[in-house]
């Protein structure tokens, strides 16, 4: 796999995630405490562990409710995904979905939002 993360944040994010351990599905995106932008089912919220090689700005954009995958989530889910997504174009320039062989948080549904180095 890829991995847009320098070598030392690399290493601070697997030690986050091996610290886990067992407890690894606990790992939520706390974003009542973290987001910079809420939207009715949405936030947004800065990534911990940015993708340093690849962008200037990382931000995570997650669901309130908490779900797995994509197919989850409800239809008011899905239309206020589908502004915000329209809303944020010119901010970002791509969006960043890990499928589930590579999610490190398999439990928590999230799009990584990445404005990249020129």
């Amino acid at each position: 796999m890829a991995n847009f993360r320098s070598p030392e944040l690399q290493e601070k994010y697997s030690s986050y995630i091996d610290d886990k351990g067992a407890n690894k599905e606990k790992i939520i995106l706390n974003w009542e405490k973290e987001a910079t932008e809420v939207f009715e089912h949405w936030a947004i919220m800065p990534a911990k562990f940015p993708y340093d090689l690849i962008s200037k700005e990382h931000d995570l954009l997650v669901p309130k409710r908490v779900f797995s995958s994509f197919s989850r989530m409800n239809y008011e889910e899905f239309e206020e995904l589908k502004q915000i997504k329209s809303d944020i174009s010119s901010r970002y320039s791509f969006i960043i979905e890990n499928l589930p062989s590579h999610q490190s948080i398999p439990e928590h549904f999230h799009w990584n939002l990445i404005k990249a180095k020129q």
